[in-house]
């Protein structure tokens, strides 16, 4: 009996380890080395100062967008309120379309989609955007943050986007 409780139990943890195997975590939701929970300051150290910038301040958020090129943007947030620099301001997101640009697994632009899926498992959703790009939406943390991956007609990567809202 004894036996048969610690097979079943063995069993049970083996299944558990392989649905969590293929699951896509926060450290993944940086690109080119900076991301989620980086500084803006810390990101301009590592890249220079932005070539753009767009803020927004309303429903109690500061954003502010470091945009590098057409291809590469960190957006930061902060509550209105707050009095803190812009350079400390927290990264909660990117939008990337450079392939030169890579998240800490290796995943970049250009590579075949099939490539996230073999490391990270199926997404949790697709949809197709408003400007009719299909989108492969992985939950990075219980809905509230998410990786994006939207693909061509080949299923090759066009962009990687990380953040709290599509």
């Amino acid at each position: 009996m004894k036996r048969i409780l610690f097979l079943c139990a063995a069993i049970f943890l083996l299944c558990q380890t392989a649905a969590l195997a293929h699951t896509m975590t926060r450290d993944e939701m940086y690109v080119g080395g900076v991301g989620r929970g980086c500084s803006l300051g810390y990101v301009a150290s590592v890249y220079g100062e932005p070539a753009d910038k767009k803020e927004f301040r309303g429903d109690g958020i500061r954003s502010v967008t470091y945009i590098y090129s057409p291809t590469f943007s960190i957006t930061a947030v902060g509550g209105v309120q707050d009095v803190q620099p812009e350079s400390d301001l927290r990264v909660n997101g990117f939008s990337c379309k450079d392939a030169y640009l890579k998240t800490p697994s290796g995943l970049a632009v250009r590579m075949p989609y099939s490539a996230v899926v073999a490391k990270f498992g199926e997404a949790t959703m697709t949809k197709v955007d408003q400007d009719g790009r299909k989108m492969y939406i992985y939950d990075v943390y219980h809905g509230i943050q998410e990786m994006v991956f939207y693909v061509d007609a080949n299923e090759v990567i066009t962009e990687i986007r990380a953040g709290t809202e599509i």
